[in-house]
Order: C-alpha cells, then sequence, then structure tokens
C-alpha cells in the first residue's frame, strides 16, 4: 500500500463496485443506494453466444413514451439523487491483477524493438539527452477549497494542461437527461427541448436517431422535424457542447457512454478506433481485438488511445460495465415522465483521471484527505498494473505554488502572452471567432528578417496551440503570422501547427497560411472557455473592456434633455450618476444646462448617486401637469451691424465709347437703388 509523504498509511481499499460508487460519485450513498436497491435493478447479461435483436423504432424507450400524454409545464425537479455516475467501477478480482494475453496490444515500434535482436558490435540505444532524461510529468490536484477543483498537468515546470471546476458552475457536456420537446422549428427543421435547466436545447434534424422518433416519415422526400417528433413528448438527449452566452446547449439522441478503454455508442452499430492512433498497423490490431468483442445488436464501440497496450479481457470486462449502465440508463428513463438527469460525467478528478492519467504521467500528487482516497480506489479499480505513483501531498507550501504554477496560471486569462524570444502572441476573443496575432517586438534570432520572422512564428505556433488547449477555445480561430516570403517556411509553420496541437485532446483542423499570413484552425468546443467558466463580466464596461469618455456622456445627456424639452411638455429633468462622473458633468456642462432652463423654462438636477457604475444613469422625466405645451422663452437675438456680413454688389458697367440704347434710361434709373444699397453695405463694412 503505497504511503504519503507525511508517513501516514492508507486504510485498505474495498473492491465492491458499491461502495466504491459510493465514495467517488458526489453524489454519495444516493447513488449507491439506486445501484443496488430495487429502483435500479441489475439486470443480468445476456449469454456471450446469444444476440439481442437490434433496436427498432418502436423500441421499449420509444412505446413506453408514446404511451404517455403531453406534459403540462416544466418540472419541478430536475437532479434526482438517483443520477448514474458516468464512469463504472468494475468489481476486479481478488489479486488485482490481470495477466497479459496473447491479445494484448502494443504499439508496432515496440514490438519491433522486443523482437528483434541487436548483433554483436552495434551500439546500443542511442543516448538520452539531459532534458530528455529528467524530464518529468505529473499531474497535480489540488482539492482543498471546497469552492474550486483544480486539475494540472506539468512536463516539468510547464503548465500542459489545466481543468477547473467551480461549485456554482457545473459542467453539463456528456450529462444525459430526460427532456420534454418544448417546440418545434421546421424553418430551422430543429427542435427546443427543456431537460430541466434555464435555457432550452436545441435539438438538429441530423441528431434524431430513429430510436427516438416518434412518427416514420413519409417516404420519397426529406425528412423534417416535425414528421419524426411530436411537441410535448419525452425526449433522451445527451449535452454535446455546453451553452455559451445566448445559445443554449447543443443536444443529440446520439447517445455514447465513455468508459476507460472504450465509447460505447448504443444507437450506431459500429466498431472503430479514435483517430489519435495514427500508426496504421496498430489500428489494425485493435479493429481486430475490437472485431471479437461480444456485442448486443445494434451497438458500437469506439477504442480510445488508453486501450493501447490492454488485453481483450480488459477490453471484454470494460465493455459489461457500460453495458450494465447503459441498461439502467433505460429503466431510469422510463420510470418518470419529466425533466431529470440521468447520467452524470462523474466529478472532475475522476474523469481527469480516465483521460489524461496514462503511462507518462509519473506521478499523482493530492492535497486532500477525500480526493487522494478517490484517486486511490480509481487506480486500484482500473490500473491495479499502473507504475504511477499516487502521492499525498503534506507539505506547508500550497501544492501549486511548490510547483511554480501560479503566475502561469495567471497569464491563462491575460491577453497577451510573452515569448521566450522577445515577442509575444496577443488573444481576442470574440462570438465568431478567436483571434491570435503575432507580433516580433523585441525578437532578434540574428541573420535576415525571413528568419526572424521564422523562428518567432515557429514558436508563436507552439505556444497558440498550448494556449488553446489550456483556454479550451473552441470554434474558429484565425492566427496572424509574421509575413513569410518563403513557400518553404510557411509549410514550415503549418507543420508546426499541427504537431503541436496532437497533444490536445480535442479535435481539430488546420488550414494553409493565406497570402495575408492568416492561417484557420477549427478546434473542436469540447466546454465553455476557462474565461467563461471562471470570469464574470464586468459589470461597468458589459465585458467590452472600454467606456465611454467623459465628454462624451454629458453630451450625450445634453442632447436628450435639449430634444425633450423642445417638445414644451417638459417640466424637470432629474438624472442620476456616478459620484466621479455627476461632478465632472456639473462643473464642465454647468452654462449649458443653464440655457437650456432659461431658454425651455426647465429644470434640470444632476444627483450623484454611489450605487450606480461607470456610465450607468437613471433619468426620470416630470411632464408639465394637463400635457400642456410652453414655446421656447428666450427671444431671438438681433444680428448687430458688427455681425452683418458684406455682400458683394454686382453692376453692370457700360462702356463710354458706346452709346445708349433706346430704353436704358428706364433700366437705369431702376438699378439706381440697388447700387445705393450696396454702397451703404460696403461703408457697413468697412465701420
Amino acid at each position: 500500500m503505497p504511503e504519503g509523504r507525511g508517513g501516514r498509511s492508507h486504510r485498505p481499499v474495498s473492491r465492491d463496485p458499491e461502495q466504491v460508487l459510493n465514495r467517488c460519485h458526489p453524489l454519495g450513498e444516493a447513488v449507491g443506494s439506486a445501484v443496488g436497491g430495487s429502483r435500479w435493478p441489475v439486470v443480468p447479461q445476456a449469454p456471450r453466444a446469444r444476440r439481442a435483436p437490434r433496436p427498432r423504432a418502436d423500441s421499449a424507450i420509444a412505446s413506453a413514451w408514446r404511451r404517455r400524454p403531453a406534459l403540462p409545464g416544466r418540472p419541478s425537479e430536475t437532479r434526482p439523487a438517483s443520477s448514474i455516475s458516468m464512469e463504472v467501477l468494475e468489481n476486479k478480482k481478488d489479486d488485482g491483477l490481470c495477466r497479459e494475453s496473447p491479445d494484448t496490444i502494443r504499439s508496432s515500434s515496440e514490438r519491433a524493438r522486443s523482437r528483434a535482436p541487436r548483433p554483436r558490435g552495434t551500439p546500443g540505444p542511442r543516448p538520452v539527452s539531459g532534458e530528455e532524461a529528467h524530464l518529468t510529468r505529473r499531474m497535480l490536484i489540488n482539492a482543498q477549497s471546497r469552492e474550486e477543483l483544480r486539475i494540472a498537468v506539468l512536463s516539468d515546470s510547464t503548465l500542459e494542461n489545466y481543468q477547473v471546476e467551480v461549485a456554482e458552475g457545473g459542467l453539463s457536456r456528456g450529462n444525459i437527461y430526460r427532456g420534454v420537446i418544448a417546440n418545434l422549428q421546421p424553418a430551422l427543421n430543429a427542435a427546443f427541448v427543456d431537460y430541466g435547466v434555464a435555457r432550452n436545447g436545441f435539438l438538429a434534424i441530423q441528431d434524431v436517431v430513429p430510436e427516438a422518433r416518434y412518427k416514420e416519415p413519409p417516404a420519397g422526400r426529406r425528412s423534417r422535424i416535425d414528421d419524426v417528433l411530436e411537441k410535448g413528448k419525452p425526449i433522451v438527449v445527451q449535452v454535446v457542447r455546453e451553452p455559451e452566452g445566448q445559445k443554449g446547449a447543443a443536444l443529440t439522441t446520439n447517445l455514447s457512454l465513455a468508459g476507460r478503454y472504450l465509447v460505447l455508442t448504443p444507437f450506431e452499430d459500429t466498431r472503430g478506433v479514435s483517430r489519435k492512433v495514427e500508426d496504421e498497423e496498430t489500428r489494425a490490431q485493435l479493429k481486430e481485438i475490437v472485431g471479437k468483442l461480444e456485442l448486443p445488436g445494434g451497438c458500437g464501440v469506439i477504442v480510445r488511445t488508453n486501450a493501447l497496450d490492454q488485453s481483450r479481457a480488459e477490453l471484454q470486462r470494460d465493455l459489461a460495465a457500460l453495458l450494465r449502465v447503459w441498461k439502467r440508463i433505460q429503466q431510469e428513463a422510463m420510470m418518470g415522465s419529466g425533466a431529470s438527469l440521468l447520467y452524470s460525467d462523474q466529478d472532475l478528478i475522476l474523469r481527469a483521471l480516465r483521460d489524461h492519467l496514462d503511462g507518462s504521467v509519473e506521478e499523482v500528487l493530492v492535497d486532500d484527505e477525500g480526493a487522494h482516497q478517490r484517486a486511490l480506489e480509481y487506480m486500484q479499480a482500473f490500473m491495479p498494473r499502473s507504475k504511477t505513483r499516487l502521492v499525498r501531498y503534506t507539505e506547508r507550501i500550497p501544492l501549486f505554488s511548490r510547483y511554480g504554477l501560479e503566475s502561469q496560471i495567471e497569464r491563462i486569462f491575460s491577453r497577451s502572452v510573452p515569448l521566450s524570444s522577445g515577442g509575444s502572441i496577443v488573444i481576442d476573443r470574440t462570438e465568431a471567432l478567436t483571434a491570435i496575432d503575432v507580433n516580433s517586438g523585441r525578437a532578434s534570432n540574428g541573420g535576415s528578417h525571413e528568419e526572424m520572422a521564422l523562428s518567432t512564428n515557429l514558436e508563436a505556433a507552439r505556444e497558440a496551440a498550448r494556449q488553446l488547449r489550456l483556454r479550451d477555445l473552441g470554434g474558429l480561430v484565425v492566427i496572424d503570422f509574421i509575413d513569410l516570403r518563403s513557400s518553404k517556411n510557411k509549410r514550415a509553420v503549418e507543420k508546426a501547427v499541427k504537431e503541436a496541437l496532437k497533444a490536445d485532446k480535442a479535435r481539430s483542423t488546420v488550414g494553409h497560411i493565406s497570402p495575408n499570413g492568416l492561417l484557420e484552425v477549427n478546434r473542436q468546443r469540447i466546454q465553455q472557455a476557462l474565461s467563461v467558466r471562471a470570469h464574470r463580466p464586468c459589470p461597468t464596461c458589459s465585458g467590452t473592456g472600454r467606456v465611454p469618455s467623459i465628454e462624451s456622456v454629458g453630451l450625450n445627456l445634453l442632447r436628450r434633455i435639449e430634444a425633450r424639452a423642445a417638445t414644451g411638455r417638459l417640466m424637470k429633468a432629474r438624472v442620476e450618476l456616478h459620484p466621479e462622473l455627476a461632478d465632472a458633468i456639473q462643473n464642465g456642462r454647468r452654462r449649458d444646462f443653464a440655457r437650456l432652463e432659461e431658454e425651455y423654462g426647465v429644470e434640470v438636477e444632476i444627483v450623484a448617486s454611489p450605487r450606480l457604475l461607470g456610465p450607468e444613469e437613471q433619468i426620470e422625466w416630470r411632464d408639465r401637469p394637463g400635457g400642456a405645451v410652453l414655446p421656447p422663452l428666450r427671444p431671438a437675438e438681433p444680428v448687430s451691424r458688427r455681425h452683418a456680413v458684406a455682400v458683394p454688389a454686382v453692376v453692370d458697367l457700360v462702356p463710354a465709347d458706346e452709346p445708349p440704347e433706346e430704353g436704358d434710361e428706364g433700366e437705369e434709373e431702376a438699378a439706381q437703388p440697388a447700387i445705393e444699397a450696396a454702397a451703404v453695405v460696403a461703408e457697413a463694412g468697412r465701420g
């Protein structure tokens, strides 16, 4: 039994699945009683020789739901105590070990090294550099605070992965709910499902599997949402994308259950291998092993990367546990009619151990006794042969400070990230995309400008991929690299981005650098961005980062009051502003407000209110009694002679050598007053 650094020994670990489940799941005893009690009967497994028929559209769940009437109103309770944990803790044998069978999966490189003997005189393995020899990967679990649970994976002192779970805002991706179809939108060809949260989820027509349909669509034309679903009926859905901003969660009826080594797809009869496994020989062997697994009809599995070096017996044991969970979900779905949580992707500790703990992690450090016990029980149940050390951290220095992670975590929320070469990347997240700008800054790596730009871009490519992983940024990402002239250098930068993204659990696609130096990256949106989960919008600037200036606020307020006073109905305007803003406007716009009061006969009152933030304002308009209209009181100012504008006089001159024609005398007499008026204006201008 391992011991912590403090020297304390751990109590024996029970291998009873109910006891392990009770301690590992955040809902505790309620889940254990649900698993062992009559409400959650364990369905006996069918013999391997027999295969269950493929579920049809009129399956047990669908037929049971069709007999239920439409549900009026929203459910009162959305999280029953009998929710199922997503991770299934399988009961192991007493020895806790499983000998490696001939079906054990190994990578092609390991097989080649084990089979090929080294001839005499040939050198041994290449010497490992000092940097590689001392590279240590650790997983740190900080669970001392009840408000926040943090997990970090680091290589030596560099933060590689960071997960945080806030108590007041848990994650829902991967959870399975029984919801109610709230509305059908034929224009969008989608449905909105009430699954027990504030905002309804979005279910597109392509995410409705045949087993979830209430009606069969007409043959010969494209299926529409109102042809397969009915408003007010229950439906089982899974969250595939967290709600963000004004958008609700994205839902699907094509459910999937993730285990340690396999992912079960109850409605998709496929047997595949994770795209993270790139070696063709290893993929072929994985497909051969998974083809021998005993599956019910209609179900499929996907082999995860954790299945490498695992035997077929281990995979079959993981599959059996997932099938039992699926049976329980089916039973719970038919027991109620309102919105309810049927299946939870458990707490962050077990999820991190399942997804991020592999053979490259040498030790796991936990600073909380309860979290350490849960991690110990999980590793004993699922990883009995693992060489990873589990350590109970008991030093007085905080765990994350001990390894210098606090400063790196602070930089995750910073807009600008410095590069070691002297440059930096600037990350701006918007509703449509995430923009990353690469700046050379003080980077001076010698050589030509092309060499400097290539070196900075390569470093920025690695750091950008790391920041996308740490910040959980998904969707469209546009990286503005420093301009490169050589096509070979552009391909090198693209390759660097692809290589850096291989360590990411999220799927991503990388395009080509455009003539303007822009590279598009599409990253799978697994969950909400870290800044959205850990931060809230600024109440002063509403999340924009900028507030209007005092001059613009004062001028805008003056214009609105004048426009209201010009109607003649306004009698008084009472304006409440932040104290600093109120003092600045009263001092800077005093003459303007006095002019308004004199001209329109109104009263303007500006009050300082400490309860208001920044540019917030509250205006109270008071009209004249009886709807009276008062014209402007200030008379128009006469134009003085000093401000008169000299108008140039246009005079037609008649040459002296040409005798006047007949009739010109009358015109000359008529033009005489105009000439005299022009002379008077010119004289006034000179005065």
